[in-house]
């Protein structure tokens, strides 16, 4: 758990952040969305940083020294379990969503992309069908159809 507490709102930790901004790789869409926005994971990972202490500061209603962000960056080789990078930004996100800009900030936009591509990575999601599974969907007893 984070080192600020209040009832359930905390600053993340650095290797938090650190994952989050690694999992860039999780998908070449990431990197094509951050182009142009970040120089790189040290800066992605500041803005990490920045919006999440930016939260605690409102949600604690006093400020917090912001730091500069010391990145904890894993392994080069490490393999992105989908579900966990998932709930790893939806932990990041609840921590820093209570600035009222949060839906136009760009740690908002690229958590939300985050969870999306995890999303589509997660065990049997390509086999699934696109649409709806009409096998399923039955009429009502004593309707017309």
């Amino acid at each position: 758990m984070g080192t600020e507490c209040i009832p359930d709102k905390f600053i993340v930790e650095p290797g938090h952040i650190s994952f989050l901004a690694q999992s860039i790789y999780i998908d070449p869409i990431l990197k094509r969305f951050l182009l142009n926005k970040v120089s790189g994971l040290q800066e992605l990972g500041q803005v990490l940083w920045d919006q999440n202490h930016r939260s605690i500061n409102l949600a604690l209603k006093k400020e917090l020294q912001f730091q500069i962000f010391i990145p904890k960056y894993l392994m080069l080789d490490f393999t992105y379990e989908p579900l966990q990078v998932y709930k790893s930004a939806v932990c990041y996100q609840y921590q820093s969503d209570e600035t009222p800009d949060w839906d136009s900030t760009l740690a908002f936009q690229y958590t939300e992309l985050l969870k999306m591509c995890a999303i589509r990575k997660f065990d049997g999601y390509e086999d699934r069908i696109w649409g709806y599974p009409e096998s399923i969907i039955r009429p009502k007893k004593g309707t017309c159809d």
